[in-house]
């Protein structure tokens, strides 16, 4: 993928040839006080590590180059206010999309509370009602279902940060990892297929169920027939395109609208003695998270059993859809979730430190990344695996009021930088998600919107 330099773009120097570069998209304007500030920070953070530079990307906002190759990942950056703002124009799902279908890993960096997004403001939602194809996020529970749908569909690594500074800090921690890496050729980064209609319409509709109620909440035939195109052109990457070519593409969206309700409706009046099958949940967790799970909606119509768990001193939960009936073959995947207070990862990365000899950020994040892989059957066969934090700021801050002749006080007041090395492995080596949320409560609400997403998916393997 050639990066298109125009005249604010900054030359390389010859010296500078051979070095890693983290390029900076230029919408990331140098203006706007918060995209300017995490450039300066990234200046700072890494004189001599890498060539910070601001140029025009085709995708992403971040992406580490070194000559004519791209390595690591390639991460949109998106605030509270960006994502919610913009949803209903589905410009995050069009962003994502571009960096799901790229050869390199795509991120999604998040900035800002999460909780904020019920009072951020959806521009050109409709007010009074959202269908089927809107894409719009209204409130905080949206987006945690729109994340566990990231993780769940496997389209790109999810990073949570507070601030334009704590953004910093994760580019530079990743960047000291990424120098490892073994690099992509620059022109083989988005060589792979755009999304199909097929993967479009599935990504929205977790069944054949869910659409047929979409149809039926239509008021007339004409409305059914093009319920789909406004979903289609959202994933479609038109804004280059002149008008003609919009209009082809406009009404090649109306077309496949018309042939996926005729399909549909087809399949309902020749639909099998059998049905669909009822799909219930299986949960099993640890004794120590049974009673918050149990209080999950989701939860209350799925048998729930208690399992030990995987590692000492670490939370388990385990999801899996079973067919019912006569569909009793059929089952889903396993979601294998395991939740790791602040503390613990605190004794990991001092394992770590204590095994490499010194506080090197990239070699101590490797250390404990691989141990943490050792610890929990995080690449065992079958399943997927989603890896939880919950604490980690209140954990260091609790080792750092200790004082300095506390066991572990460098590694809790360099926590900053040392953990998001360690999610950096974790997915680049690993492709593991890991996610660190404030407090308990903050993860349960990540956790209701897995079970809703997980529950609601309806995917089964024979």
């Amino acid at each position: 993928m050639p990066l298109d330099l125009d005249d604010d773009s900054q030359p390389a120097d010859d010296a500078m040839v051979d070095d890693m570069v983290l390029s900076v998209d230029l919408h990331e304007r140098r203006s706007d006080k918060s995209p300017r500030d995490i450039y300066e920070e990234l200046q700072k953070r890494l004189q001599g590590t890498a060539d910070v530079r601001h140029e025009k990307l085709k995708m992403g906002d971040y992406m580490w180059t070194r000559a004519a190759e791209a390595f690591g990942a390639c991460i949109e950056r998106k605030t509270m206010r960006d994502l919610i703002g913009r949803s209903a124009k589905g410009d995050h799902v069009r962003q994502l999309r571009r960096l799901s279908s790229s050869q390199l890993p795509g991120a999604l960096l998040l900035e800002g509370d999460i909780s904020t997004a019920d009072h951020q403001v959806a521009y050109g939602a409709d007010p009074i009602s959202r269908g089927h194809s809107d894409s719009s996020m209204r409130e905080a529970l949206d987006v945690l279902c729109f994340l566990a749908r990231l993780v769940l569909q496997k389209r790109c690594f999810v990073l949570l940060t507070a601030n334009a500074m704590n953004t910093a800090r994760w580019l530079a921690s990743w960047t000291q990892v990424i120098k490892d890496l073994c690099g992509v050729p620059l022109d083989d980064v988005t060589k792979a297929g755009a999304r199909s209609d097929e993967e479009t319409i599935g990504g929205r509709f977790n069944s054949l169920d869910e659409m047929r109620s979409a149809y039926e909440q239509c008021t007339d035939v004409k409305r059914r027939q093009l319920l789909l195109a406004p979903l289609l052109l959202v994933s479609m990457d038109v804004d280059s395109q002149g008008d003609a070519a919009r209009s082809a593409v406009a009404a090649g969206a109306a077309e496949v609208s018309h042939q996926v309700f005729q399909m549909v409706q087809s399949c309902s009046e020749a639909e099998a003695p059998s049905g669909v099958p009822e799909v219930p949940m299986v949960n099993k967790c640890s004794p120590l998270r049974s009673k918050d799970i149990k209080s999950i909606p989701q939860a209350s119509s799925c048998k729930v059993e208690e399992c030990p768990p995987a590692a000492k001193d670490v939370e388990e939960v385990r999801l899996q859809l079973l067919g019912s009936g006569a569909s009793t073959s059929l089952k889903s995947a396993k979601l294998y979730i395991y939740i790791l207070h602040g503390s613990q990862l605190l004794r990991f990365l001092l394992r770590s430190v204590q095994e490499v000899g010194n506080m090197e950020v990239a070699k101590v994040a490797k250390a404990c990344a691989e141990a943490l892989v050792q610890s929990l059957p995080l690449q065992s066969p079958g399943g997927m695996r989603l890896l939880l934090f919950e604490g980690i700021d209140v954990a260091a801050k609790q080792v750092c009021g200790k004082g300095q002749n506390e066991p572990g006080f460098e590694v809790a007041k360099d926590t900053a930088k040392l953990f998001p090395a360690v999610v950096a492995v974790l997915a680049l080596r690993y492709r593991i998600n890991a996610i660190p949320w404030r407090n308990r409560a903050k993860l349960m609400d990540f956790l209701v919107a897995v079970f809703k997403e997980f529950s609601e998916t309806q995917l089964l393997d024979q």
